[in-house]
């Protein structure tokens, strides 16, 4: 994880995977520190934006779905609609 953050604040891109591992990573923390699931679920867009990551990503990963397991607690399954938030953009052609 520390290698992805550092990539982040030096205003590079990642891929796909790395952006799995950076939800995967938030889930795990913020489920262990107590907070609701409406919340994480909620909060999870505000992780990456469109610029953090390759082309192609925020597309790809139209939804999330994790499963987390422990052995204390019931299983809690979080889905993800579209979290990285994406920017519409069109082209102008002039004729």
């Amino acid at each position: 994880m520390a290698i992805i953050k550092e990539k982040i604040s030096n205003g590079m891109r990642i891929n796909i995977n790395e952006v799995l591992l950076m939800y995967l990573d938030y889930f795990v923390q913020a489920f262990h520190s107590g907070k609701k699931v409406c919340d994480l679920i909620n909060d999870a867009s505000n992780i990456l934006t469109a610029d953090q990551v390759m082309i192609g990503v925020p597309e790809s990963l139209r939804e999330i779905k994790f499963a987390l397991v422990a052995h204390n607690i019931p299983k809690q399954l979080f889905v993800l609609l579209k979290p990285i938030p994406t920017t519409r953009f069109a082209l102008a052609f002039q004729q």
